[in-house]
C-alpha cells in the first residue's frame, strides 16, 4: 500500500508483570495500547494487546518459554480491523 510510505508516527504504552513462582520458573503478564497516525493521509489505528507467558530456566544456559499473546486493532479506515492471536513456544540457549 503506497499510501503508508508517507510515513506514520507510533505511540505505545506497555505494562509488563512478572513474577517468579518458583526457582526458576516465572510467569508474565502483559496489557498494552498503541496509536498510529499517519501523516498525510486520513487514517489512525488504535491498537489493544494483551499476553500471558511462563519462562522454566533448565539450566544456566538455557530456558524454555510458552507465550500467548491478543492483539486488537480498530482503524477509521474500512477493512483495517483485525483481531489477532499469537502463539510461541521456544528453548533458548546462550553461549
Amino acid at each position: 500500500d503506497n499510501d503508508i510510505l508517507q510515513g506514520v508516527t507510533i505511540s505505545e504504552y506497555d505494562l509488563l508483570l512478572e513474577h517468579e513462582l518458583k526457582h526458576n520458573f516465572y510467569a508474565s503478564v502483559g496489557l498494552g495500547y498503541a496509536t498510529n497516525e499517519f501523516n498525510e493521509i486520513n487514517r489512525e489505528d488504535d491498537i489493544y494487546s494483551a499476553e500471558f507467558g511462563l519462562k522454566y530456566f533448565l539450566n544456566p544456559k538455557f530456558r524454555a518459554e510458552a507465550e500467548i499473546g491478543h492483539a486488537i486493532r480498530r482503524s477509521n479506515q474500512p477493512l483495517q480491523d483485525y483481531d489477532r492471536t499469537l502463539l510461541l513456544l521456544s528453548i533458548t540457549g546462550n553461549l
